[in-house]
């Protein structure tokens, strides 16, 4: 249940910031970051609850996996993409979300290749979390100071850079592990 809430609170949480645009509407970028927390707290709890269940070998649906990455990047790219909305940067936003994308697609496709998932990188999901909500926080209860300062496109040019840096290292890493000589 809460895989589907994680999407639909991050999708309710970027129509907030995208409607508090020019921040006249404070409530709007504090409801908006409260849903992006609230997405991530739902992330968290599903992901306790499927390592619960794999460990006690009750996890046999081999769809899991997807139902529980799909809802990851669909609410990623809402949150991202509505803040560069919100921002007056609908493509900042667009490249952030990608990025972001890239940076899960990146993880999986280390454990894909054999190499394990890699988690490493300045940019995973609970950071561009945090700074989603710190930034929203902020444009709610400081307009004046944030909005001037352009804290909504800075916050997207830091998880941009920050996805860049991590997609990088991860596959820095996947090609070390998968060049090692096979111990065979």
């Amino acid at each position: 249940m809460c895989i589907r809430d994680s999407s639909r609170k991050a999708c309710f949480g970027a129509t907030s910031m995208v409607s508090a645009g020019g921040g006249s509407h404070a409530s709007l970028w504090v409801a908006g970051g409260l849903l992006s927390q609230s997405r991530l707290l739902c992330n968290l709890l599903d992901g306790m609850v499927a390592g619960e269940l794999r460990g006690k070998g009750e996890y046999h649906n081999k769809m899991g996996h997807v139902y529980n990455e799909l809802p990851d990047r669909v609410s990623d790219a809402a949150m991202l993409i509505g803040l560069g909305y919100a921002a007056g940067h609908p493509l900042l936003g667009d490249a952030a979300a990608v990025a972001a994308i890239m940076t899960a697609y990146t993880r999986s496709l280390g454990g894909e290749s054999g190499a394990g998932q890699q988690f490493g990188g300045i940019m995973p999901k609970p950071v561009r979390g945090a700074l989603v909500f710190g930034c929203a926080l902020g444009c709610g209860l400081a307009p004046s100071v944030c909005l001037p300062m352009h804290v909504p496109t800075v916050t997207l040019g830091i998880v941009c850079a920050g996805s860049v840096q991590t997609t990088v290292l991860r596959l820095q890493r996947i090609q070390r592990t998968l060049d090692r000589p096979d111990p065979r």
